[in-house]
């Protein structure tokens, strides 16, 4: 289960901390709205007891996913009692070959590297072979399955230089590259995988804009991360991938 962690201030005098838990819906998902509020007259061990006190309450709720709110307090108590930041991945997986279509001046060669060719990169190789004319691959292993999804593209994937120079416009990574990858300046890069230093080069597309029909937006509490809310939504099929379209990526 999911939960949004609100926090708030509260001014009254002799405040000692309070914890609210109540259900809620986002974009069709069942969650928890937990807020906690504090005032700077709180007492730290009357707000740790409240804190413990949530954790409690979560976990019979069996929440493990925490999405938590703009500038949030107390984010590492949480995460360090077990409970999982949500993060975007599905979204950025799901929506990579839009994102990059957007933010690639030039769309000639693009690059696809993955742990293993699964059928989540199988998928995104032929998505990126509908908006880029050549694909180069950085898959170890077997990469027929992604030799498949391209087929009726007329298109052929071509494996990345030995020594790990690519001379590509764009690329994605669904995880951290088994060896140091080169990429030019130009080059824009979605990173489903975080940062890492095996990637050299390139430019990270880091703000994205995403748009919903009408009927979505009073779902979606405005002081949560918004690509965080549709990347729950999207992994647990309660918004489908059509809905959500990239409206700039820069």
């Amino acid at each position: 289960m999911l939960c949004l962690m609100d926090g708030g201030r509260s001014a009254a005098r002799g405040f000692g901390g309070r914890v609210r838990v109540e259900g809620a819906e986002v974009l069709g998902l069942p969650a928890a709205l937990a807020t906690v509020e504090a005032s700077p007259r709180t007492r730290v061990k009357r707000l740790v007891r409240a804190l413990e006190g949530l954790c409690g309450t979560l976990k019979l709720m069996r929440v493990s996913t925490v999405l938590f709110s703009h500038d949030f307090p107390f984010r590492d108590f949480f995460l360090d009692r077990g409970f999982r930041e949500g993060d975007s991945r599905e979204l950025l997986l799901i929506k990579a070959a839009e994102i990059l279509k957007a933010a690639s001046p030039a769309r000639t060669r693009v690059l696809l590297s993955a742990p293993r060719a699964d059928r989540r990169a199988a998928r995104l190789a032929r998505e990126l072979g509908q908006e880029f004319r050549y694909l180069v691959t950085d898959i170890p292993g077997d990469t027929s399955s992604i030799e498949a999804a391209c087929a009726d593209l007329g298109l052929t994937p071509e494996p990345m230089r030995r020594d790990g120079i690519a001379d590509v416009d764009a690329a994605v990574f669904l995880g951290a590259p088994a060896r140091p990858v080169f990429l030019a300046d130009r080059c824009r890069t979605v990173l489903i995988g975080g940062k890492t230093p095996c990637i050299c080069g390139g430019r990270e597309v880091e703000r994205v804009r995403f748009r919903l029909p009408d009927r979505y937006r009073d779902g979606i509490p405005k002081n949560f991360p918004q690509d965080r809310l549709l990347s729950a939504a999207l992994e647990a099929g309660r918004l489908p991938a059509g809905e959500v379209t990239v409206e700039s990526a820069e």
